[in-house]
């Protein structure tokens, strides 16, 4: 006799509570994203369309294909704790829509990240995956006011975004995808912004007075970059806005912790895919 196969019992909890009234010190004054932002209409031929990323489909042979999704899909996930630690492993689905009601302090038509974990005393670690249709960037937050920060992005799908990572005390460690096309921003009142071997070999300073410093990771002239900003357009490719005011700033590719040997158990997992 064949018995009937058993499912294990899953369930899903994700604490939610009010925002933490960080403040961020960040130099960057982009306007924040909508949750529907239209899809970018077609431009005419042989007139530059400066507001495009570019294709991101065109990663060099070093990019990994994407790893599995980590979790259940969710978008607008806001994630705080108060005095301990955010950790989890999250699949973010621009594109998913989520009734206004069953989100905290959102008001329908304020704009809202996608995902933000914060932590007043507390580290915050995340491996991320993301996913969209390709007309909507991504806004990706993570920050605390004394704990680390270690932000992994293992790949994405047909969508730019925009990652904040911030601590008031505490190391930031920002681990990217090869395929990352656009600025990067960094701020350290007592530390320093570290960049991998990696990204150091595709990364092109504009400013740096030991604090602060503005720079494009991959070919910024031909990504249209510069041309947007003496048009005066906004830039909607890939951006990184990290800092610390107590603590150095990391900025890596993801390919490159995992050949570290970091990860864990996740690390395994994501070199099941290289």
């Amino acid at each position: 006799m064949i018995l009937p196969s058993e499912r294990d019992a899953k369930s899903d909890h994700t604490d939610t509570a009010s925002d933490s009234g960080i403040t961020s010190f960040t130099a960057s004054t982009d306007a924040p994203l909508k949750i529907d932002t239209p899809a970018q209409s077609p431009v005419a031929r042989n007139i530059p369309d400066y507001s495009n990323p570019p294709p991101y489909s065109t990663a060099g042979p070093s990019s990994s294909p994407p790893p599995a999704e980590l979790s259940a899909r969710i978008n607008h996930l806001f994630v705080h704790r108060q005095n301990s630690a955010v950790r989890g492993y999250y699949t973010v689905d621009v594109d998913l829509v989520v009734p206004p009601q069953l989100l905290l302090n959102v008001v329908p038509g304020e704009t809202t990240d996608n995902l933000k974990l914060s932590s007043n005393n507390g580290a915050v670690a995340a491996d991320v995956v993301l996913v969209g249709r390709g007309d909507k960037r991504a806004s990706l937050v993570a920050e605390s006011k004394n704990g680390s920060i270690t932000f992994k992005l293992l790949s994405r799908r047909n969508c730019p975004f925009r990652l904040t990572a911030q601590s008031g005390n505490g190391r930031v460690s920002v681990y990217l995808p090869r395929d990352f096309i656009g600025t990067l921003t960094s701020s350290t009142n007592n530390g320093r912004l570290d960049l991998s071997e990696g990204i150091k070999r595709n990364y092109n300073v504009f400013s740096d007075d030991q604090r602060a410093a503005k720079g494009f990771i991959g070919d910024w002239s031909s990504s249209g970059y510069g041309d947007a900003v003496q048009m005066g357009a906004a830039w909607t490719g890939d951006e990184l806005v990290v800092g610390s005011r107590n603590g150095a700033v990391k900025v890596s590719y993801v390919d490159e912790f995992n050949s570290a040997g970091g990860g864990g158990f996740f690390g395994s997992l994501f070199r099941g895919f290289t």
